[in-house]
């Protein structure tokens, strides 16, 4: 009858990978080198196993990263370099990296309520609540509600900077009552 969406990505999880790695970075307070040293390696890493490079080269980037003091930050020891490349396991990570929400978006006509931390250090708000909003409208969708908690991460936890949770840990003012008065004003809660 109804979906409500909290940090929903709209980005291929390719995208998302390294947009995450990315922020994991910056929160840990890598350079910008380091940074981009890191993306690219996640490139290779994504480009081998979805078959657009040679594993070897892949592999041989991931040796070099995994010497660096930037590795364990970067959210690449994710991916288990010694099984990561070999079947059954690459099938498996090529099906989960393949994913792309849109084909789904696209179909979606039932009421949303789509909630966002506009500190995400997980999901691309910028480039997501768009691309999320824009699809269901060539989806056809008539009740589409988006609302973004400026002070709140990844998980609605009011934020500094999307990193740590403020002390003592709190939602973003208005959530969850946000979801309550969504319910009601469509008459799926009382």
């Amino acid at each position: 009858a109804f979906l409500i969406l909290q940090s929903a990505p709209a980005s291929t999880l390719e995208q998302n990978v390294i947009f995450e790695a990315k922020e994991s970075m910056r929160g840990t307070k890598h350079d910008a080198a380091e940074i981009d040293a890191a993306a690219q390696t996640w490139t290779l890493v994504l480009d081998a196993i979805d078959g657009r490079t040679p594993v070897t080269t892949a592999k041989a980037a991931y040796a070099k990263a995994a010497k660096t003091s930037w590795f364990q930050d970067s959210l690449l020891p994710l991916v288990p370099e010694k099984t990561a490349f070999i079947e059954p396991q690459l099938s498996g990570w090529r099906r989960f990296l393949s994913y792309d929400p849109a084909d789904t978006l696209v179909k979606v006509r039932t009421p949303t309520l789509a909630l966002y931390g506009g500190r995400d250090t997980k999901v691309d708000v910028s480039h997501d609540m768009p691309a999320i909003e824009a699809a269901f409208r060539r989806a056809g969708m008539r009740d589409l509600t988006v609302h973004v908690f400026a002070d709140a991460g990844h998980t609605m936890k009011v934020s500094s900077n999307g990193f740590d949770d403020a002390k003592p840990v709190r939602y973003a003012r208005g959530y969850p009552a946000i979801m309550l008065d969504w319910l009601r004003q469509r008459r799926f809660a009382l």
